[in-house]
């Protein structure tokens, strides 16, 4: 290699011998103010890929490895096992032309290093890679500039993102759209880690796997305390089915099996309240070695150093973090899809939903591929899931479980505090898993947990309890429930009452007002924040996109279609909930956060004065699971849920029934579509109880805030009374 070269040339090189290659020689060599590029050549097929870019790191290119030092003083190569396998290093470019150098020498490289300058930023040799169908993709959204040796845009200057620059009849496209578009360096990530798991992972379920699966995670914990039990194989059982679920479902995120839990369970607690026990994880959760993306393409190639306080209470216990779980890009839908990972479906039915935003997370417990997990809901997302996937879920209080080291789409939102909370395949699951995380005094890890210790003796009280009283609320007064979500919860307060507990219909002070207030809360910031985090072109959530344009609009526009709905369309509802979808002053937002003040006082006062009950039973939503695109019409139906994150109350949901074709089939007496508001007729657009036969659909049990240990006792005893009048709810089979 010459020393006055300013690229540096390795040949004949194999994955494993890149950081060897590269330390000694370029160490002394390097020149801090010129960012000066080491290229590996003639190395496996595998390095054969399209350019990935994070905000100018590239890690191959165009088949060839490349790395630099990043900065002055700063010499860090990184490259993981994951990358290597992949032939794939580290590159940084700079963001103006260094000193003394010209376009016309950087060009000169092109051949070896394929990426030139063009615009004030660089371009990278790939659009080859995208294929007709990707070159189709960028047209559509307005993105190509330039095709077959042609320029379009000699000044890129002059367009807002010149994504497509030609020089000497090769095309080069922007790094950053050749990941956007392409879409595969996290699902080809993926994929390598699923393949390349050993052997144990990938055959068939023995009749130990299963004698494992079965056992409640309490009794395995026991099993694991006395010695009888190894974690290694519990994580390899659950492993398995986990791969067999993500197959069905595209459930997975980051598989994180081996060998980063595998190495885990090597130094396990095994004396913890979970030891052993695998636990899965909504992908904006923070685990060390891997990244957070929430859905948003920029975030990728971004392995966080360090474990989130969720993730080092769950090692502390002994419990074996194996894999994150999808979500929705935005984190505001319940559907779970983005570009990133893809689209999540439904194990009951691929054509519908699992729930979101922790619709991953659902889809892997009701398959069968873990028996416990942790999600966050700000609107119903660990409750909806359920509800659509049928599990079990609580939504706990702000302060009851720990929240630091995550990632949102919308950090310093606090007019509706996102909560993270557990999630499970059985009840009794739940409840140990939730009394195990709060004996771990969650206040020690994260400043943000109140220092709440498990009440035993609440739990134990509601348990023994005689004579429950129970409200129910039948409708939020804005989208009337289904006929199989009213049948749900009418089987489950038939049963309350036959049991001998006193159930009573109740009117609580306004839901839809609290729809209207909690919107106006959750998006006060006109969308701005979770928008600022896609890239041009990437694909968003029908939904989200909806609540967008309708906060984009002028105010003069928005103004006239307001009286539009409310007089022409003779729609008030619809009307208010839309007008108030608009960015706040900081004055407005303090404005309703004292609404919202008021408003939790009047529940509070109600609850206690009026209706004097121990807990609330409601339907989780208006229907059951919707189809792949259906928060686009649904998008606002999220009342019954979204009203107890405004209360912060607690709330759990319970699988119940499956959807009957012909029990559900037939809408109510007088039910018209012309007649509903906006949010109903979104809802209903997607109702068929034929083509939803045998999806869940599930009750919701709602307590007042931090009632964890009452409602969590107030489900079981629910479970126990449907299971004892022979209505016990039927989980999918493990394949």
């Amino acid at each position: 290699m010459s020393d006055m070269s300013p690229v540096q040339i390795c040949t004949n090189l194999l994955p494993g011998q890149c950081c060897q290659a590269i330390a000694a020689p370029i160490m002394n060599y390097f020149n801090p103010s010129y960012p000066s590029v080491v290229v590996f050549t003639n190395l496996s097929p595998l390095h054969i890929a399209a350019v990935w870019a994070r905000r100018g790191n590239i890690r191959a290119c165009s088949g060839v490895p490349i790395a630099t030092r990043p900065g002055p003083g700063n010499w860090r190569h990184q490259v993981t096992g994951d990358e290597r396998a992949l032939g794939a290093s580290y590159i940084t470019l700079p963001t103006t032309l260094p000193p003394g150098e010209t376009e016309a020498n950087w060009l000169s490289a092109e051949g070896v290093l394929g990426f030139v300058w063009g615009g004030g930023r660089w371009f990278v040799k790939g659009a080859e890679s995208l294929g007709e169908s990707g070159t189709k993709k960028l047209k559509r959204r307005g993105m190509v500039r330039a095709e077959h040796g042609t320029v379009y845009a000699r000044e890129p200057k002059r367009w807002k993102r010149p994504d497509v620059l030609v020089v000497n009849g090769t095309r080069y496209v922007d790094a950053e759209t050749v990941d956007l578009l392409s879409s595969k360096q996290k699902k080809l990530e993926r994929s390598t880690r699923i393949a390349n798991l050993p052997p144990a992972y990938h055959g068939p379920l023995s009749s130990y796997d299963r004698e494992l699966l079965k056992t409640p995670i309490e009794h395995l914990v026991q099993d694991v305390h006395k010695g009888i039990v190894k974690p290694i194989d519990i994580l390899r059982s659950y492993g398995k089915v986990a791969i067999k679920a993500h197959a069905k479902t595209n459930c997975l995120t980051e598989v994180m099996i081996s060998p980063a839990a595998e190495s885990w369970i090597e130094h396990v607690n095994l004396k913890g309240p979970l030891a052993g026990i695998p636990v899965s994880l909504k992908d904006s959760i923070t685990v060390r070695g891997f990244d957070v993306s929430v859905g948003y393409s920029r975030n990728t190639g971004k392995p966080f150093a360090e474990d989130g306080a969720i993730v080092k209470i769950l090692k502390d216990a002994g419990a074996v973090p194996y894999v994150k779980t999808n979500l929705p890009i935005s984190l505001l839908s319940f559907e779970s899809a983005n570009d990133v990972w893809g689209r999540s479906t439904n194990p009951h039915n691929d054509k519908y939903s699992p729930g979101g935003s922790t619709g991953g997370e659902s889809a892997l417990l009701a398959y069968g591929g873990g028996r416990i997990g942790i999600g966050s809901d700000v609107a119903g997302s660990v409750r909806v899931p359920a509800h659509f996937a049928g599990i079990y879920s609580l939504r706990c209080s702000t302060g009851r479980w720990p929240k630091m080291g995550t990632k949102t789409s919308m950090p310093g939102q606090e007019g509706i505090p996102s909560v993270f909370s557990p999630m499970a395949r059985t009840l009794p699951d739940l409840v140990y898993f939730t009394r195990s995380m709060i004996g771990m005094k969650p206040w020690e890890y994260d400043h943000s947990v109140h220092p709440l210790p498990w009440q035993s003796d609440v739990y134990d009280q509601t348990k023994g309890q005689k004579t429950l009283r129970i409200g129910v609320m039948r409708s939020d007064g804005v989208v009337p429930p289904s006929p199989a979500c009213l049948r749900a919860l009418s089987t489950a307060t038939t049963a309350l009452s036959t049991a001998g507990h006193t159930v009573i219909d109740l009117f609580p002070p306004s839901p839809a007002r609290a729809l209207i207030l909690a919107s106006s809360l959750l998006n006060a910031d006109g969308c701005r924040t979770f928008l600022s985090y896609f890239r041009t072109g990437e694909w968003n959530d029908p939904g989200a996109a909806q609540m967008a344009f309708y906060a984009s609009l002028p105010r003069p526009i928005k103004y006239l279609h307001y009286l539009y709905t409310k007089y022409i369309k003779r729609d008030p509802f619809w009307a208010e909930l839309l007008y108030n979808f608009r960015a706040r002053s900081a004055h407005e937002q303090w404005e309703l956060v004292a609404q919202r003040e008021a408003y939790k006082a009047e529940w509070h006062a109600w609850w206690r004065d009026e209706a004097k009950i121990d807990v609330l039973l409601s339907p989780p939503n208006a229907t059951p699971a919707v189809p792949h695109g259906g928060m686009k019409d649904a998008v606002a139906s999220c009342g019954y849920t979204f009203l107890f994150n405004l209360l912060d109350y607690t709330a759990g949901v319970i699988p119940v029934t499956h959807v009957d074709r012909e029990l559900d089939g037939l809408l109510p007496a007088g039910f018209a579509m012309k007649g509903m508001n906006g949010v109903a007729r979104g809802a209903y657009k997607h109702y068929d109880a034929g083509k939803m036969h045998g999806l869940p659909v599930g009750v919701q049990i709602v307590g007042q805030r931090l009632q964890e240990e009452k409602v969590l006792a107030v489900m079981e005893r629910v479970v126990e009374i449907l299971q004892h009048e022979g209505k016990g709810y039927e989980l999918l089979d493990i394949e």
